[in-house]
């Protein structure tokens, strides 16, 4: 047994035994590369999930498609304002935008508002995290073209280990935030 699937394991223990629950974090994650960019600020609003992956427990796709939960294994954070706030790190980290999550806290407007919809936010059966979407990029101050682009990313995970779904779940959000710089701002 690896060490990650022992430490799951220990962790489904530990929650089946009335404990206090689990809570997982999104952990940080490295962007190796910087994006140029058109903008000087980037307004993020929060971002829309799928109701599933609203809740602060950890939706799993289990081998016949439903969708399951693990008593005692929960999100440490609200999912929406940590995925809006992982895409707000993320686009800081590669652009040299000022990027702020809503409400804007500056007193000159933004430059663009980016709006993400997800309609897929899930660790699939496949040992995939696969997101799915629509992001908007909205003219506020400036000359730049405003967009809607589709996206579907994924970021590999191993299959009954939470931290590795939290890991993933990071990787592709900071996936999406190189694709919106590249391609959008």
């Amino acid at each position: 047994m690896t060490r990650s699937a022992l430490t799951f394991a220990l962790v489904l223990l530990v929650a089946s035994c009335g404990a206090d629950p689990s809570r997982i974090t999104l952990p940080p994650v490295e962007t190796a590369q910087s994006v140029r960019v058109n903008v000087g600020s980037i307004e993020v609003t929060q971002v829309s999930l799928p109701l599933y992956a609203e809740s602060e427990e950890i939706a799993i796709e289990a081998e016949s498609g439903a969708l399951v939960t693990q008593d005692g294994l929960l999100w440490a954070d609200d999912p929406r304002r940590a995925a809006t706030q992982a895409l707000v790190a993320n686009l800081s980290s590669l652009t040299t935008a000022k990027v702020a999550a809503e409400p804007w806290p500056f007193d000159q407007f933004p430059d663009v508002r980016l709006v993400v919809r997800f309609d897929r936010f899930l660790p699939k059966a496949s040992g995939q995290f696969e997101i799915a979407g629509q992001y908007y990029v909205a003219r506020v101050n400036g000359n730049i073209r405003e967009t809607a682009e589709s996206f579907v990313l994924s970021a590999p995970y191993a299959l009954g280990d939470a931290v590795s779904i939290s890991a993933a779940q990071a990787n592709v959000l900071r996936d999406l935030a190189t694709l919106i710089a590249s391609s959008s701002l």
